[in-house]
């Protein structure tokens, strides 16, 4: 589950290196940041990192030099998490329902509508992944787009196209995206303006919960008993679109039992996001204080700060790792990461906190 492709496209960037560093056209250097390289410790200001780290004159050099950092320690994270036990899922490449519907006047009528599932993650632990997505269509389609938006953000997060000539079946294709726990819902579906002429979708009334659902047959029951700890999902729509592509309106229509031809296959993990930043803060902060430890700039602080920065590293005692050295907490870090991927109990994990300090002879 965690390759090095799949870490730095979710890490790169949730470790910031200065929470006012800017590029040179003027935005932030870093997307987001959950924490900033001086929350490890003190060491990291950034006025210690411009008099001991190397001599960067440019905001261009300084961002080349945090990201070969950032990237060496992804890397370094992906080889020490390759021995870990493959992530078991608590939801296992589950459909949302069993069964398409029947055709008999089931056939939806187009009204220019963005028709959709809204979906939320209720408890914040849970990381949920669309491994497909489908639509059971009343004839064929080319590249029929079926979007995935986030609340918060007016383009896509990912769109598949569904292509296929079988009438009155669902027609699938491998989607791949997570949803993470966060503020905001997500939208999965599709705008009926986007169908060719003559083909129209093909739903059915089904509840989404537990309660409406006492009359489904027993497959479709025990698929919403099993999904409704993970994952909350709602009928939607949107009357009247006239923008496709877009999330554009203020809010949704919620309607209680239509299923508007969607189903998908979902997977569902416990989500180790605060732990694996967490992770990653320590390891790019040990490479840093490295970096710093072993600096030949000459000025005024050099001598100094540099011993610091090794003592900060490694600790006073010149023959072993010493508890409360940065090192030590880097690999508790890695440890306590690697103890809960192993574990398949979703248990609450504090992020780390911004304005870390340490008990030592820095404070």
């Amino acid at each position: 589950m965690y390759d090095t492709a799949s870490l730095t496209k979710q890490l790169t960037g949730l470790v910031g290196l200065y929470n006012d560093l800017f590029d040179d056209s003027g935005q932030p250097a870093t997307p987001s940041p959950v924490v900033y390289l001086s929350d490890a410790h003190k060491l990291l200001r950034p006025d210690i990192i411009n008099a001991l780290g190397p001599d960067l004159t440019s905001a261009e050099a300084l961002l080349a030099w945090y990201s070969r950092i950032e990237k060496g320690a992804i890397n370094k994270l992906a080889l020490s998490l390759s021995g870990t036990p493959t992530v078991s899922a608590v939801l296992n490449r589950q459909s949302v329902f069993a069964k398409e519907a029947n055709i008999q006047g089931a056939a939806l009528t187009k009204n220019n509508r963005f028709l959709a599932w809204r979906m939320t993650m209720p408890t914040g632990l849970v990381k949920t992944q669309i491994i497909r997505g489908g639509i059971q269509f009343t004839g064929p389609v080319t590249d029929f787009p079926l979007y995935l938006f986030h609340s918060e953000n007016a383009d896509p997060v990912a769109v598949i196209n569904l292509t296929g000539n079988t009438a009155n079946r669902t027609i699938w294709a491998n989607f791949g995206e997570y949803l993470n726990p966060s503020e905001g819902y997500y939208l999965i579906g599709y705008y009926e303006a986007d169908l060719p002429p003559g083909v129209s979708v093909i739903g059915r009334e089904q509840s989404f919960t537990v309660a409406g659902c006492s009359s489904c047959n027993g497959s479709d029951y025990a698929l919403v008993a099993e999904r409704s700890k993970y994952i909350n999902i709602e009928a939607v729509y949107v009357a009247g679109v006239l923008v496709t592509g877009i999330l554009n309106w203020p809010d949704e229509t919620v309607i209680s039992n239509q299923t508007w031809g969607l189903n998908l296959t979902i997977e569902a993990y416990c989500d180790r996001q605060n732990l694996l930043v967490k992770a990653l803060l320590y390891l790019i902060a040990c490479d840093v204080l490295e970096e710093i430890a072993s600096s030949d700039r000459v000025n005024g602080l050099s001598a100094q700060l540099r011993s610091e920065a090794y003592v900060a590293l490694y600790g006073q005692s010149s023959s072993k790792v010493t508890n409360g050295a940065l090192a030590v907490v880097r690999d508790n870090a890695l440890t306590e990461l690697k103890n809960a991927l192993a574990s398949n109990n979703c248990q609450k994990v504090e992020a780390p906190r911004r304005g870390i300090r340490f008990d030592s002879l820095f404070d």
